[in-house]
């Protein structure tokens, strides 16, 4: 099944910069009034989605989740390298945060050339907290269960 950027013609305002970002150029802007795709010419590679000030494009039939977790390695990879302290969302071990210890969990954290610099805790109300703290004890089950 190919992948395809579809734009969302009710939040595209036409401004090009997706046209710009595709590197086959397979993006034209439609009478001034939105994006349109050339389905020949795009390969679903995500970068025009990416480069969208209104996060107009969503890339659908992608028929595998593997183009997604590049994307998001990529750019993890390129905020290390930059080395600017970027907040992204990466698996970290807890240390107690929210009441939960000894396992990983994607949290907010400072990224930067020496990897997570810092965590960021934002404030859970006592449901979510609850529900963090029921999603680690499930993982945690699921890990005792492997033997190596």
């Amino acid at each position: 099944m190919k992948k395809l950027a579809v734009p969302d013609k009710k939040i595209c305002v036409a401004c090009g910069v997706c046209m710009k970002a595709c590197r086959k150029e397979a993006i034209s802007i439609y009478r001034g009034c939105f994006a349109q795709v050339d389905e020949e010419k795009c390969v679903g590679c995500g970068l025009c989605a990416k480069a969208c000030p209104k996060d107009a494009i969503v890339i659908e039939n992608k028929g595998a989740t593997f183009y997604a977790v590049a994307m998001s390695v990529c750019h993890i990879c390129k905020c290390v390298f930059n080395g600017a302290g970027t907040a992204l969302t990466v698996s970290t071990m807890m240390h107690g945060e929210y009441g939960v210890d000894d396992v990983c969990l994607s949290t907010l954290a400072i990224v930067d050339r020496t990897g997570v610099r810092g965590k960021i805790l934002n404030k859970l109300t006592d449901e979510e907290v609850k529900k963090l703290q029921l999603s680690a004890d499930k993982l945690k089950s699921v890990i005792a269960q492997i033997s190596l």
